[in-house]
């Protein structure tokens, strides 16, 4: 059953979450998804809105707690309370990811302790109740990493920057996962190697084909000014 919150809770969410795609663009980016160094600490708190209402993820516990976990929210469209829609039955101490396409909201739980892959959860009903799927690898460290278009079209960006794509929601939670591409494959292309390709993320509308230098290939995507691009 779900639990009624005040509308304080949605103000601990934060920026908004992208569906399903791959962007390609050349500039610079805030947080980095594979390459050398330390992975960044991505703040996975996130917000989304889909036909059915608005949704927040938030981190609970506070900044110095020991043991924080992650929560969902769901408020309908029509208005009234935020309601705890959390699906039940597994530990989300390695932070939330949610996408919704359609009737669809995809939530992913991020690897955690002894977990090393990622489970999912599919609403067809404002989160009330929830189905259990897989994904058998863990989702990146980032609230963009599960993205769902408006056919149902599902992607997941994992851990390691391989991007791989469930050809409807209800196909994702089934487990039926397909490799879509990499990100050494698309550094290796021509694009990629023009403009020092840096990493890979899930957004709408556009080709998994990474740009030059000044937009080429005819990725939706306008590039930013800068150098390097993601896909």
């Amino acid at each position: 059953m779900s639990r009624r919150v005040t509308g304080a809770a949605a103000r601990l969410a934060c920026a908004g979450l992208a569906c399903a795609g791959l962007i390609a663009g050349c500039g610079s980016h805030p947080a980095r998804v594979a390459g050398a160094g330390p992975p960044l600490a991505a703040p996975l708190s996130t917000s989304l809105v889909t036909a059915q209402g608005r949704w927040a993820i938030a981190v609970m516990g506070g900044p110095d707690a020991g043991n924080k976990f992650w929560q969902l929210f769901f408020r309908p469209v029509t208005g009234g309370h935020w309601s705890l829609v959390t699906p039940q039955g597994v530990a989300d101490n390695g932070g939330l990811v949610a996408a919704g396409g359609g009737a669809y909201l995809v939530v992913g739980f991020r690897p955690s302790q002894n977990l090393a892959f990622s489970p999912l959860a599919t609403s067809t009903d404002t989160g009330r109740n929830w189905t259990p799927g897989l994904l058998d690898a863990g989702l990146a460290d980032t609230p963009g990493a599960i993205a769902v278009g408006p056919s149902g079209r599902t992607l997941a960006l994992l851990q390691d920057s391989t991007v791989e794509a469930a050809p409807t929601a209800g196909a994702a939670a089934a487990g039926r996962w397909a490799s879509l591409t990499t990100l050494k494959a698309l550094a290796a292309s021509a694009p990629g190697r023009a403009c020092g390709l840096e990493g890979v993320r899930v957004r709408p509308g556009s080709s998994p084909t990474p740009t030059g230098p000044g937009g080429r290939r005819g990725s939706s995507f306008p590039p930013a000014a800068g150098r390097g691009c993601w896909a």
